[in-house]
């Protein structure tokens, strides 16, 4: 059994692939087309940090609006949000500013320049790119210089280091917050 937990809530529009970076990360596992989150979905995989067992939760959310009351009550005890959009998609980009906002307004984020956040590109695969690499590490700097990566669920690229290491940010927030 683990001896530490750490809740991540992934946010985004519908359709940038949250499902699918979540599964391919839990599970290496990857398939197009997958249906969309109703409400919530919570995917477990226990990675190694700083020699302890971590259990990272990873809590999948629909991006329809109309899920918005099943999703928002899962904010609470939350101890990192990923911001996600596609690379593809530059409406899901300019919606990361309305996630934030949902998010710390529901999961009650009293000093936001302080919580541990991340912002995940997904989709890094695509060759048509609406939205610049440039343009997503701005505007996470001008958010408190948010960590920003870029990942393809499709054929892997960068989400196993990307999550194991928002994880260590996420257990190194806790452990400050406990005193360790």
């Amino acid at each position: 059994m683990s001896g530490k937990k750490i809740k991540a809530v992934v946010l985004g529009n519908a359709g940038v692939g949250k499902t699918c970076l979540i599964r391919r990360f839990a599970d290496d596992f990857y398939t197009d087309g997958a249906k969309s989150t109703v409400g919530t979905d919570m995917l477990v995989k226990n990675v190694e940090i700083d020699g302890q067992e971590v259990t990272v939760e990873l809590w999948d959310t629909g991006g329809q609006e109309r899920f918005w009351s099943l999703r928002t009550p899962f904010y609470r005890e939350t101890d990192v949000c990923i911001l996600s959009f596609a690379v593809d998609d530059e409406n899901s980009f300019k919606k990361l500013d309305a996630w934030k906002d949902e998010f710390e307004f529901y999961a009650d984020v009293i000093d936001a320049s302080s919580f541990p956040y991340a912002v995940i590109a997904t989709k890094a695969d695509v060759t048509d790119r609406a939205v610049s690499e440039q343009a997503a590490q701005a505007w996470c700097k001008a958010n408190w210089d948010m960590p920003y990566f870029e990942t393809s669920a499709k054929n892997g690229q960068n989400v196993d280091k990307t999550l194991t290491r928002i994880a260590k940010m996420a257990s190194a927030m806790i452990d400050r917050r406990l005193g360790q």
